[in-house]
């Protein structure tokens, strides 16, 4: 979210407009990457109640008492997109898209503040039925729930591909119907979603999770308005999936973790190294992305 995040600051009477007109950006490196030195703090503090003040002695010492409580709290004025993930981690740097089940929709008293909800297509064996139907128009109707999926088709694992692909449709008419974006495994059937994709000629966004495909694949894609979005896999040196990051717009892809342990951070790090960007930039770009194709502000 562009400006501060909201925060709990224990500081006695501290005016409720003094942070009305600021700008904070706190970058460290650690084991959280970011840009800039090592455990370098920059902070740009402007404020119409501060600029106000008389320039005493003991209001600048106020003032910097307020700056010195408020610093350990202050969080990333642009937080990292993780755009799919199945882990709830707990990072306030980071917005998360995490993906649920059909099951788990019904289990969760509370959704994530960004979740996806659908059938995966491992789990395509038994048709699909009006209840399961009712089950994510549910999921749909609560804020949180941004998107479908993890839904797709796998010519690797899972039921018959004719099984897959009648579920799919089912929840790509959800999606469609409601206007939200899909989040699509997709596994050597690359040519069967762009055959959809053309047949259907659905207007939300298609977002291929996980890609890790060559140049030539990512383009094929993105002529038929597919966007991608790239994980762990980026991490390999001289990985294909690196030379294809750099076919891709900036406008059409997003980073995620998925069920790996690598941190959000690294990723972002590695792809704006890749696309000779800085990480804030390339933050800002994913924060665009994100308001465009998901109509939220992370």
């Amino acid at each position: 979210m562009r400006g501060i995040v909201a925060c709990a600051v224990s500081v006695a009477a501290i005016p409720s407009d003094i942070f009305s007109n600021q700008t904070v950006r706190r970058e460290k490196r650690g084991d959280v990457p970011a840009e800039g030195s090592a455990d370098e703090i920059v902070v740009q503090f402007q404020s119409n109640h501060f600029s106000q003040l008389p320039e005493s002695k003991s209001q600048r010492e106020a003032k910097n008492r307020v700056l010195l409580h408020i610093l350990p709290y202050m969080a990333l004025s642009t937080p990292y997109i993780d755009l799919h993930t199945h882990r709830h981690r707990q990072d306030p740097e980071v917005r998360s898209v995490i993906a649920l089940s059909m099951e788990q929709t019904l289990f969760h008293p509370e959704f994530p503040r960004f979740c996806s909800a659908g059938r995966h297509p491992w789990h395509a064996a038994t048709p699909w039925t009006e209840e399961q139907g009712g089950m994510l128009e549910d999921a749909l109707l609560r804020e949180e729930c941004i998107a479908v999926g993890e839904i797709g088709l796998d010519r690797v694992k899972g039921p018959d591909l004719g099984l897959q692909r009648s579920v799919l449709i089912e929840q790509l008419d959800l999606a469609a119907a409601r206007d939200v974006p899909v989040i699509l495994h997709c596994v050597r059937a690359h040519a069967d979603l762009l055959q959809l994709r053309k047949m259907r000629g659905d207007t939300n966004p298609w977002i291929i999770h996980g890609f890790t495909g060559h140049g030539e694949l990512a383009e094929q894609l993105l002529r038929m308005g597919f966007m991608l979005s790239f994980g762990e896999a980026l991490l390999s040196t001289g990985a294909k999936v690196r030379e294809a990051l750099t076919h891709v717009p900036t406008d059409r892809m997003f980073f995620e973790t998925d069920e790996g342990s690598t941190a959000i951070q690294v990723i972002y790090r590695t792809a704006a190294d890749v696309l000779g960007v800085s990480q804030s930039r390339l933050r800002s770009i994913m924060q665009e992305n994100f308001i465009r194709s998901f109509g939220v502000e992370a």
